[in-house]
């Protein structure tokens, strides 16, 4: 893993993730979309045809659910920045729209998501995270996620 902590937003697939979204139309639908691609699909490492299935979708996943957190303004302590934008060329993600169009039921889905990335050791992320020095470090960072979400 190109991971050097424990959030979303200390991985190099997730800031690709969250790259992608900035430089997107960035719409609740696919914030929804990818929350829940998750929610749906039923990992398996061993029947997996890639496991990028098992990773890319719940990192995917946890980088929507942080600007969920954030629209609600309660951003991660490590949320990319002003400065990040500004160093990436990236632009920032326009938070009105979002928080317009955010429902109840988005939020539950994105609670609903980090729970199952968090207890579901078929995911390959999961996996990863199991067999790291961090583990418990990495659960108590979804747990504080999913009371952002709250």
């Amino acid at each position: 893993m190109g991971t050097w902590g424990i959030t979303a937003f200390e991985d190099d697939t997730a800031l690709e993730f969250y790259d992608e979204f900035c430089e997107s139309n960035q719409s609740v639908d696919e914030l929804q979309k990818g929350i829940e691609l998750v929610l749906s699909n039923k990992y398996n490492m061993d029947e997996m045809d890639s496991l990028t299935e098992g990773f890319d979708e719940p990192v995917r996943a946890l980088v929507y659910a942080e600007i969920i957190a954030k629209a609600m303004g309660k951003p991660s302590e490590k949320y990319p920045d002003n400065e990040y934008h500004s160093d990436m060329e990236i632009k920032e993600i326009e938070f009105d729209s979002i928080v317009d169009k955010l429902s109840d039921n988005l939020k539950e889905k994105a609670i609903n998501a980090v729970q199952k990335i968090k207890v579901d050791q078929n995911m390959h992320l999961n996996v990863l995270w199991l067999e790291s020095d961090s583990y418990d470090e990495w659960k108590k960072y979804l747990d504080g996620l999913i009371v952002r979400l709250n």
